[in-house]
């Protein structure tokens, strides 16, 4: 019987993965709808294939993604992409997201993991049992990448085999023959900065220091404007009501710096409740976001959707 097609499924359950640390595989790293198999027991291949994995497609085609409405991670083409979903067979992997673990020696505000687990996903593990599509785009994330033993060994095996995977880090650790790998041998590094001024960043990513993130990232520019190839480095903010006052000024923050991209995101336990509970301050933050946009636009590349999903840019 042909499934009934639905525009609210979600097509991370047919194009991507995310591995946890107890090696748990996911459609995202939102841990949504429910696992789909364990690379312990199965390869990722397997595991998409599986009967777990077709009947989540299943039920997205029959009764949607409940999650999907709310998402705060889709982008508007893969929106768009969910009402030409067919069939349960999985496609190609576009992307695998891989948290290797939860260790971090900071504590931002907005982070509910456990930074001082030693738990860890074996990056042997990962290199046997999930191997990626020659086209897959692969993102290693934590806590700090940069920090556990795990992840820096698989970040440097894929290197060797001429993989560019995207990293998510802290920027404490983009340093020395490290931080010079990483730069040269990534697709992106994208700097979870989550602030514009010191005062701010230090309030956010508690224990982290504004002068050696900041350090780090002119070094990097720096390495980066010698090379012939080299990570694309984007400035990360995830907002919180600590920080949203500096929403705009991040975008001055990482052109000044001499960044590639701007990306958002934003606390949804938090944020949209305290925009919807001010309309003032959505309407200051609103016009500081168009202002900044219409000066750094067309020189650094901005992530705006996640913007838009909270009221603070339109198309108008």
């Amino acid at each position: 019987m042909e499934e009934r097609r639905r525009v609210n499924a979600c097509p991370r359950l047919w194009n991507s993965a995310f591995l946890d640390r107890d090696g748990k595989v996911y459609a995202c790293c939102h841990y949504l709808p429910q696992a789909m198999g364990d690379i312990h027991d199965a390869s990722l291949e397997q595991i998409r294939d599986g009967a777990a994995a077709s009947e989540l497609r299943r039920a997205a085609l029959s009764f949607g993604t409940a999650c999907f409405d709310s998402c705060s991670i889709l982008t508007d083409d893969e929106r768009d992409a969910a009402a030409s979903l067919d069939g349960t067979d999985a496609r190609p992997l576009e992307r695998l997201h891989v948290l290797f673990g939860e260790g971090c020696r900071l504590a931002c505000v907005m982070c509910n993991q456990d930074h001082h687990s030693a738990e860890m996903l074996d990056s042997e593990l990962v290199l046997r049992n999930a191997t990626p599509d020659a086209d897959t785009a692969i993102e290693i994330q934590g806590g700090e990448p940069l920090q556990l033993r795990e992840s820096r060994k698989y970040l440097a095996a894929i290197m060797k085999k001429g993989w560019a995977p995207t990293i998510i880090t802290n920027g404490l650790q983009l340093d020395g023959p490290l931080g010079d790998e990483v730069v040269r041998g990534c697709a992106r590094v994208k700097i979870s900065l989550n602030a514009a001024t010191r005062a701010t960043h230090e309030a956010v990513n508690r224990g982290s220091s504004w002068d050696r993130v900041i350090g780090n990232i002119r070094n990097a520019v720096k390495l980066k404007r010698t090379l012939p190839r080299a990570a694309r480095l984007v400035g990360r903010m995830t907002l919180v009501p600590q920080n949203l006052h500096e929403t705009g000024a991040f975008m001055r923050l990482c052109l000044d710096l001499g960044m590639d991209a701007v990306e958002y995101g934003y606390d949804a336990r938090t944020v949209p409740s305290a925009l919807g509970r001010d309309p003032e301050m959505l309407r200051k933050l609103k016009d500081e976001v168009r202002a900044a946009h219409a000066d750094c636009g067309s020189h650094i590349s901005i992530q705006i959707h996640r913007l838009a999903a909270i009221g603070l840019w339109s198309a108008e």
